[in-house]
């Protein structure tokens, strides 16, 4: 083997070594590929998620009634990638949006969610806990977030992206992905300043376990800003997924107790809010549906339904 050759090899081992002694767990928290297929919908805890039922909504001084209208989520097609870089191994699905900024010469910002927010504890027909949702919008025994990578489509708009996520107490932190002033497929990577990777330099504290609520992170929605120096009207983006690398908060899942399973308390604290939110897309799925037969229009295919 040539020095070269030998050079190469060791570079190439130290880096793999590198990569491979990262500290934290990396984890898919969304896929919208996953919520693309209409398939979705025979799922009963799925169907709410499906692409094309997720809300594009304006910020209210630019909510005017034509911006409104033209403001709206889409289940986009993704053809397969042909160097397999950028796109999927195989044909898929996005989760696109088009958005109508007014041409006036403001801040304006968009925010793009699902109907239902992600429950930590479903229950099926039979009030079983499922973990339909884990990494499907929802990550468990979430610590200290090392970094953050969203996977979008940019189309040289100079606008700002942020994702939100909610934690474990309902609390909604904003996290800035960067800008997408750029054409094509990329990988936008928050990383977290604060993260420390030297044990020695953390404040170390013992923190309560169960029945406390467990560490959790939650996809709320995604936001878009466009500066009041850009007035340009008509805007789209694409997303594909979300990734988190993060510490456990726990630091064994593997207990010889299956806490929640005897005492179910985080799944009925959690029951109370999935009921409310429930009886709120009754009331207004009732108001549309009403609204849809005073305007002498069929059903709408595109309706997310109460569980």
């Amino acid at each position: 083997m040539s020095r070269m050759m030998r050079t190469l090899s060791l570079v190439a081992g130290v880096w793999f070594a590198w990569v491979t002694a990262q500290p934290g767990t990396n984890n898919l928290l969304i896929d919208f590929n996953e919520y693309g297929d209409p398939k979705v919908t025979n799922d009963v805890n799925l169907r709410n998620f499906y692409n094309k039922f997720w809300r594009a909504r304006l910020n209210p001084s630019s909510d005017y009634l034509e911006n409104r209208r033209l403001t709206y989520v889409e289940n986009v097609p993704v053809k397969k990638a042909r160097d397999g870089r950028f796109g999927y191994s195989n044909d898929g699905f996005a989760l696109g949006v088009r958005c109508n900024f007014p041409n006036i010469n403001a801040n304006s910002a968009v925010t793009v969610r699902p109907v239902y927010e992600f429950e930590a504890y479903p229950t099926n027909a039979q009030g079983e806990y499922t973990n339909t949702f884990e990494s499907k919008g929802v990550l468990k025994n979430v610590g200290l977030i090392k970094s953050i990578t969203t996977f979008v489509k940019g189309k040289n708009f100079p606008h700002a992206l942020y994702l939100n996520l909610r934690d474990e107490n309902d609390q909604v932190k904003a996290y800035f992905m960067g800008y997408l002033n750029f054409d094509g497929w990329q990988e936008k990577i928050y990383a977290n300043p604060g993260y420390l990777t030297e044990v020695k330099d953390r404040a170390l504290v013992r923190v309560p376990n169960y029945p406390k609520v467990e560490p959790l992170v939650k996809f709320d929605s995604f936001q878009l800003f466009r500066n009041a120096e850009h007035i340009d009207g008509d805007f789209v983006a694409y997303f594909g997924w979300v990734r988190l690398v993060y510490d456990r908060a726990i630091h064994d899942e593997n207990d010889d107790i299956t806490d929640e399973d005897v005492w179910k308390i985080r799944r009925t604290q959690s029951r109370g809010k999935a009921e409310a939110e429930n009886e709120r897309l009754k009331s207004q799925g009732e108001l549309e549906r009403l609204e849809r037969i005073k305007m002498f229009l069929p059903p709408s295919p595109y309706q997310a339904q109460p569980r």
